[in-house]
Formats: C-alpha cells, structure tokens, sequence
C-alpha cells in the first residue's frame, strides 16, 4: 500500500466535470492498495495518517494532527 498525503485549503474529485466529492481545508490523499494488502494494513495506516502531525499549532509548529483540529479527509484511490 502506498499513499500521498498533502495538506490542502480545499480539494474535489470531478467526474465527466461534475465535483463528486469535495472538502475544504484537510488532507488530500492519493491511496495505491495492492493484493496482498489486509484489512490490518488499512487499519494500521488510517491509524497513522489521523494521527499525523502535520498540521502548525499557535506556534507555527507542525504539531496537530486530524483529529486535533477536525479536517477533513479526501481519499482518491
């Protein structure tokens, strides 16, 4: 399993030109799953990406994660 995440301000899926799903500010990820991968790999990873630090406090460090700040997700697989 591989997976690109980018933080974002704001992202959409178009399909025939049509916005299919869309978010505001979060992370945008780009998910490539492959035989071989389990339900435990998903689990894993879904654990990690919300809980990623990726995101600046008060500080202006990259020191929140999701579910400290409440984003959004937008998987594309």
């Amino acid at each position: 399993m591989i997976i690109v995440a980018q933080r974002c301000l704001s992202a959409k899926v178009l399909i025939n030109k049509k916005a299919f799903s869309e978010i505001q500010s979060g992370l945008l990820m780009l998910i490539g799953i492959e035989k071989g991968d389990d339900q435990k790999d998903i689990f894993k990873v879904a654990n990690k990406i919300i809980n990623f630090r990726v995101f600046e406090d008060d500080e202006g460090k990259m020191n929140l994660s999701v579910l400290d700040i409440a984003v959004s997700i937008l998987a594309v697989s």
